[in-house]
């Protein structure tokens, strides 16, 4: 075990993208290593969300090990992986530890040029050099860390793009002469939620959804397929989702990410130090309890934690079951927030909306 680790979070990549000969770097680690598996993630939920939630970085820090993850939290949107390997150079904690890098050019280049153009192309060869030069950045003594990678799946093309909100627009102000309220709607990555205030409401609404020009991209989830995804869809609550190959949100983007992937080849792909024999699938929740296990060991070698306040490490018993995954979820399509309070922020999986 080094005495330093990197965990490279990558949007937009699958692992069909790592075996390509333009990734030199990352096939040879993929190609008959123990520690690759096809990686899953939960029903419902963003995959850095799910990898941060429940304190993950506050029980790092109780092992006494110092966390590194401006790459994520604190690049403004304009700025690229370029950026991110700046922050690596400009290092603001000792190099022991745990270094968190974001790196989301692929992602950008799926959903502006669309995937397997020559732009993204030229983001899958540059991410294989930006993960060599982390690996060199980040050297303690002359040697490389333990290198751990998560990738989210690629991209799909997309053929159109849809704004359900506006399309809806004039049928929700219809609904203010109610007594109970105005119907209100989230936009979010992958689906319209429509949260409404009565019985009439939803019903009215939900025909609204099920004709023209709705019906031509999407569809409305039923509270029974919900339930047997593991989400969970209020009696009062509508989810629209897009049919496939469309995205929900502005024009003119070119791909989406699906985060709830129903095919094997659409999944991500994990690549961590510490799985110790051949797996083929694996739960984000396990890569999760498997970082803090790795911690645990790397602060032990450091002599960094104190033994009375070790953190629960042990698999999440509520894993949802991937098998029924129908839902799929496009990129989010506004900036990534610059966030000057890491401790208020919400877990993003999203991609720059333009160059700057």
């Amino acid at each position: 075990m080094k005495d330093t680790l990197l965990v490279v979070l990558v949007p937009g990549v699958g692992r069909e993208d790592l075996a390509t000969k333009r990734m030199r770097c990352l096939s040879r680690m993929i190609e008959g290593s123990r520690a690759a598996a096809r990686l899953f993630t939960p029903q419902g939920r963003a995959p850095l969300d799910s990898l941060f939630a429940n304190d993950l970085v506050a029980k790092l820090q109780k092992l006494g090990l110092p966390v590194d993850r401006r790459t994520w939290l604190m690049r403004p949107n304009w700025q690229g992986d370029d950026a991110a390997l700046a922050m690596l150079e400009k290092q603001v904690v000792r190099r022991t530890g745990i270094t968190f890098l974001y790196l989301s050019d692929v992602a950008h280049a799926a959903v502006l040029h669309g995937p397997g153009s020559r732009g993204h192309d030229e983001a899958l060869a540059q991410l294989d050099g930006h993960v060599e030069r982390a690996l060199n950045l980040a050297k303690v003594g002359g040697e490389h860390p333990d290198l751990a990678l998560m990738t989210f799946g690629p991209c799909r093309a997309v053929t159109r793009c849809f704004d359900p909100v506006r399309a809806l627009a004039k049928d929700l102000e219809k609904t203010a002469w109610l007594r109970s309220g105005r119907a209100s709607t989230h936009l979010l990555p992958g689906r319209l939620e429509v949260v409404c205030k009565s019985w009439r409401q939803v019903e009215r609404i939900a025909g609204r959804l099920s004709e023209e020009p709705f019906v031509n991209h999407g569809r409305l989830v039923q509270a029974a397929e919900t339930r047997a995804l593991g989400l969970t869809l209020g009696c009062e609550e509508l989810w629209f989702v897009p049919l496939r190959g469309v995205a929900f949100g502005r024009e003119g983007q070119k791909g989406m990410l699906p985060i709830f992937p129903d095919a094997p080849g659409e999944l991500g792909t994990a690549v961590l130090p510490w799985l110790t024999e051949a797996t083929r699938d694996l739960d984000l929740a396990e890569a999760r309890a498997g970082l803090l296990r790795h911690a645990w060991q790397l602060a032990e070698k450091l002599g960094t934690f104190d033994r009375a306040a070790l953190p629960e490490i042990s698999v999440d018993s509520q894993r949802r079951s991937h098998a029924l995954a129908d839902v799929e979820s496009v990129l989010q399509h506004h900036a990534l927030e610059v966030v000057e309070d890491a401790a208020d922020v919400e877990a993003l999986l999203g991609v720059r909306s333009r160059e700057e």
